[in-house]
């Protein structure tokens, strides 16, 4: 029909509150340039035997230098990365972080990462990691989940329950109906993403692709209906 522009209508403004900003011990907020090095050390731990397999045990330290100088040039991605800290009786922690993905997302220019000093071995284990795994939404009625990490001395707290309350919510704000993961079939944090609600819609095997890359051959993408 000559002239029918369609366009996606955010969802509605009524969303409830904000997850992790209800005044409880576990605070969620946009990342910010002083959190660069920990998110990124904290990506790396979370995911280290992926980055092990892609670019050398010995080379891991590096590329995590080189995430977090990244992150830190990279002021207009820090609004699809959410930070928790956890208030206890010994003060407030570092204790976690959710990466976000949107149809959005395509428009903006590519992370700058710091590339200087790794070599051609470690760039090319990071250019193959990155096709295997980096995913742009290609519908926008769709919320990605690119990663989720809490430091393991905080886990058992309901952290990672709370960084997904608020993904989800984010993703109702960008007027998403659904948002999904990928998830490694041994992972146990699949037991947290059943009970958060969401479904394994696809299983794949990455013979040719995550197995070469990042040494992860099978896993599940998940997928939670918001509206």
């Amino acid at each position: 029909m000559a002239g029918l522009v369609i366009s996606y209508q955010p969802a509605s403004n009524n969303l409830g509150p904000v997850p992790g900003e209800d005044g409880g011990p576990i605070r969620i907020r946009p990342m910010t340039e002083q959190d660069s090095e920990n998110v990124a050390n904290l990506q790396i731990e979370a995911f280290r035997e992926k980055f092990e397999w892609a670019v050398g045990k010995s080379n891991v330290n590096k590329v995590s230098r080189a995430w977090g100088n990244g992150l830190r040039r990279s002021p207009l991605w820090w609004p699809r990365y959410f930070v928790a800290e956890l208030n206890d009786e010994f003060g407030c922690h570092f204790a976690g972080a959710i990466v976000l993905g949107f149809y959005a997302d395509r428009s903006l220019p590519e992370p700058n990462f710091d590339t200087n000093g790794l070599g051609c071995k470690i760039l090319c284990g990071m250019a193959c990691m990155e096709m295997a795994l980096g995913e742009k939404p290609s519908d926008p009625s769709k919320g990605y989940v690119e990663a989720i990490c809490v430091e393991s001395k905080f886990r058992g707290k309901g952290i990672g329950k709370v960084l997904l309350d608020r993904a989800e919510y984010e993703a109702k704000a960008m007027g998403c109906r659904s948002i999904y993961l990928k998830v490694k079939r041994t992972n146990r944090a699949k037991n947290l993403y059943e009970r958060q609600g969401y479904r394994v819609t696809k299983d794949h095997d990455g013979c040719c692709c995550t197995y070469c890359a990042v040494g992860v051959r099978h896993f599940y993408e998940m997928e939670k209906q918001l509206i």
